[in-house]
């Protein structure tokens, strides 16, 4: 099993509303937020800040502690499957690079709240994008 911490990156836009940042996988397919493997020598929280700056170019106030959890099948570039688990804390973004890291291999676009969850592929990530309309301490 392996493990990987995750952002889920939002801010309040200029008509009040609530938007979520996704970012496209490497392969620019899929839909996602910005995650990558956790680092034993180093904090959750900062490994998950660190991925939102290389991934997605993006800074911002972190949640103290992971927002959810939610597990998924990670394929291997070899062929294997595994399960992954990933905490996923919540951003909220005070600034967007205009070059970052990965800007060659990702597009990034902020959606609402309804729209970012009908891209993303994983249903109980998903399910808790959809809430946040309701959570206006989030």
């Amino acid at each position: 099993q392996l493990h990987q911490v995750g952002v889920l990156p939002w801010r309040i836009g200029r008509d009040g509303e609530r938007k979520v940042l996704l970012v496209t996988d490497r392969e620019r397919e899929r839909w996602i937020v910005p995650n990558g493997p956790l680092v034993k020598a180093c904090p959750p929280l900062v490994m998950a800040s660190r991925h939102a700056f290389k991934v997605a170019g993006i800074i911002g106030d972190m949640s103290p502690a992971p927002v959810m959890t939610h597990r998924y099948i990670k394929t291997l570039n070899d062929g294997p499957q595994l399960v992954c688990c990933v905490a996923i804390f919540g951003m909220n973004v005070r600034g967007t690079l205009t070059h970052w890291r990965e800007k060659a291999h990702r597009k990034r676009r902020w959606f609402s709240p309804q729209a970012a969850a009908d891209r993303l592929g994983d249903i109980a990530l998903a399910d808790f994008v959809r809430k946040l309309d309701a959570e206006p301490g989030f």
